[in-house]
């Protein structure tokens, strides 16, 4: 399995979402798009449609953030990798009033590292039907990261402190309406983003960045990455917002295992009819908008429903799809990406 790394400076800004909902990660529906709109940029004809091919049989995962670890004195570095926390019931075998406030503070995690995600799937219990696993132990970074401290056991930074650490904060920035014939001011209205922030504790500095994973890696995704970083992602990029320093991709290192009695997507996915009944737990995310293709075009995109990252499925074999949309009055295809990035866990 291969990770796509993209680096991004401090306090850079990120628009993702619709509307005025913005997201601290990417759907890979929305990235998958984002690759098409880039293709279509570098290739044409019979090369574009090669690329596109290759696309739809490749596996992505949606896009988290991580963080780099920097040494400033050795300039040693270690990246951690946080994935989407499991959508289902989490926590002791009891519950307690003890319990009871731990689960408060699980339920605001919404990001876990490779290691904490391994021993929470080993955890499940089927008769209690839950993850015996207390996530509030690990070490938590702004009540929505979860690292274990096997991640930096061979990192001598202090954890209290890499606890207080914030790395993304939501703002606003007020915008206003002019009237480009009189050149007077209209309505003030506001734009929503997360800015990334680089933190610090003691000697380190601990730089966020975002990935995503691969399956059938090819190498034209290379020109599509480093186009990403100039081209940037989400809405108003004509802000600055959504660009990145630069991309890699690295190896992971391992494969999440595709066997086991349940499994758990880090993928958005629109399932085929025959694969619902096999939903365990899950939430759903909206689709809507307008198509983008190489600039905005004012065409209005259907309603879907898609679902979302860490939901729970009881069986094999979900697929997922990559849904094609009738858009009358475009030359081209409209996709919605909803192949499923499946984790095996249990027996």
């Amino acid at each position: 399995m291969k990770r796509a790394v993209f680096y991004i400076k401090d306090k850079q800004l990120y628009h993702i979402g619709n509307g005025n909902v913005v997201k601290d990660y990417f759907p890979s529906d929305k990235l998958f798009s984002a690759l098409v709109n880039l293709a279509s940029v570098m290739y044409e004809g019979s090369e574009f449609q090669n690329i596109i091919g290759k696309l739809k049989q490749s596996g992505i995962s949606s896009m988290f953030l991580g963080i780099e670890i920097l040494n400033l004195k050795n300039k040693n570095s270690k990246k951690i990798f946080f994935n989407q926390k499991p959508i289902y019931k989490m926590g002791n075998k009891e519950i307690t009033d003890k319990e009871l406030t731990t689960l408060k503070k699980i339920k605001k995690i919404n990001y876990v590292s490779d290691n904490v995600l391994k021993k929470i799937l080993n955890c499940f219990d089927e008769n209690e039907d839950k993850f015996i696993y207390d996530l509030s132990k690990n070490i938590i970074i702004q009540d929505k990261f979860a690292l274990s401290e096997k991640d930096i056991d061979d990192i001598n930074i202090d954890k209290c402190k890499l606890e207080k650490i914030k790395i993304i904060k939501n703002i606003s920035r007020t915008s206003m309406v002019e009237n480009r014939f009189t050149g007077t001011s209209g309505d003030i209205f506001y734009n929503d983003f997360v800015e990334i922030n680089y933190g610090y504790v003691d000697n380190f500095e601990i730089r966020p960045f975002m990935y995503f994973n691969i399956n059938n890696y090819f190498h034209e995704m290379n020109g599509l990455f480093n186009l990403i970083c100039d081209e940037g992602i989400g809405g108003h990029r004509s802000k600055g917002a959504g660009i990145f320093e630069r991309s890699e991709v690295i190896d992971a290192g391992f494969e999440f295992t595709d066997k086991g009695r349940y499994y758990m997507n880090i993928s958005v996915i629109f399932p085929q009819k025959s694969e619902v009944r096999g939903i365990k737990s899950y939430n759903l995310d909206d689709r809507n908008g307008f198509v983008y293709s190489n600039g905005s075009t004012g065409i209005k995109k259907p309603y879907y429903r898609v679902i979302k990252e860490g939901s729970i499925f009881e069986k094999n074999g979900i697929d997922g799809t990559i849904l094609k949309i009738p858009m009358p009055g475009l030359r081209h295809e409209i996709y919605l990406y909803g192949k499923a990035f499946l984790i095996g866990f249990g027996r």
